[in-house]
């Protein structure tokens, strides 16, 4: 019991000094509340003053974000425009390509129709063309025909004046005993001892000889006298019309004429193997040969004519090969 009362009489006494510690402890205590709550006040006024900020700057995204969104919607809306625009274009497109397409099958249908008619007014032309040139050839060979049939009767008329101007020479200085008894020798029949000869000789070429003329009229072309030659090669026709060189025969009398720069007589000789030898081999030397003449004649489209009939009868000859390389050179 009196431990008790020592104890609360030293409460009693300490007390006071116990109150104000426990005061001081208070006031220490509440003062580190008030400076932490001054300080959580302005961490949350800083973070207040940021928050509104930051929502400022919200409202402003979202502002630009509003704007933005009502830019897209305004794209999109001309999009759709543009889309539908685009749509009803096409669909004029395809309306115009349909158009189109029929114009052309039709267009089409029409050069293909202009085509055939032209085709076939090109091989009518062709066919006029090469009518023409046989018309033109076969009167340009005429033309040569008669002009050498003028000259051969010319020639024949000179001829006769000079075979009449011997005879009447002959006549003149003829001894009168002498013309006496040539007239018996005709009054009784008889003939001459040269003349059964002659006849025999004759007989003989004209049944197919004359070989030997021949050979020497080519000996003569061979050795470029030409002139002789002619004279031998027509001997040898008139004698073995049908011999069997006749072809060759005629073809080199066109040759030495050719050869002695006398074309136009030279053409009439071509044409006459033309026409009477076509099957021989001499037929299409002769149409080149003629085509040259037609040449040297200053005559190029009667020439061409000539070479264009030498390639459709002759085709694989070598003389229609060196045709085409002539047509190719006078293009």
């Amino acid at each position: 019991m009196l431990k008790k009362w020592v104890v609360l009489s030293l409460l009693l006494i300490g007390s006071p000094f116990l109150v104000q510690c426990a005061m001081q402890k208070d006031f220490q205590s509440l003062d580190l509340r008030v400076r932490n709550m001054d300080n959580r006040l302005v961490k949350t006024e800083e973070e207040l003053k940021t928050s509104q900020n930051a929502l400022e700057r919200s409202h402003k995204l979202l502002a630009q974000q509003g704007l933005l969104i009502d830019g897209l919607k305004s794209g999109m809306m001309q999009t759709h425009g543009k889309l539908d625009e685009s749509s009803r274009t096409y669909q004029m497109l395809l309306e115009e390509n349909k158009g189109l397409k029929a114009q052309l099958a039709g267009t089409v249908g029409e050069i293909s129709g202009k085509m055939t008619a032209l085709s076939q007014q090109v091989g009518q032309t062709a066919t006029e063309v090469e009518e023409v040139k046989a018309a033109r050839l076969r009167e340009e060979t005429e033309r040569v025909m008669r002009e050498a049939k003028a000259a051969e009767q010319a020639a024949a008329k000179a001829k006769e004046k000079a075979a009449a101007a011997k005879k009447g020479e002959a006549k003149s200085i003829e001894p009168a005993a002498t013309k006496k008894k040539v007239k018996n020798t005709e009054s009784s029949g008889q003939e001459t001892p040269a003349k059964p000869k002659q006849e025999a000789t004759q007989k003989q070429q004209g049944a197919g000889g004359g070989g030997g003329v021949y050979d020497k009229a080519l000996a003569q072309f061979q050795a470029k006298k030409f002139k002789e030659a002619h004279e031998l090669f027509a001997k040898y026709l008139e004698t073995s019309p049908k011999g069997d060189h006749a072809a060759e025969a005629r073809y080199f009398l066109g040759e030495s004429l050719f050869n002695r720069n006398e074309f136009e007589l030279s053409i009439l000789e071509y044409q006459r193997v033309i026409d009477e030898s076509h099957g021989s081999a001499k037929a299409p030397a002769a149409l080149l040969k003629q085509g040259q003449a037609f040449e040297k004649l200053n005559d190029v489209g009667t020439a061409k004519m000539v070479y264009y009939k030498l390639l459709d009868e002759f085709p694989k000859s070598d003389e229609a090969a060196r045709a085409k390389k002539r047509l190719d050179t006078m293009q």
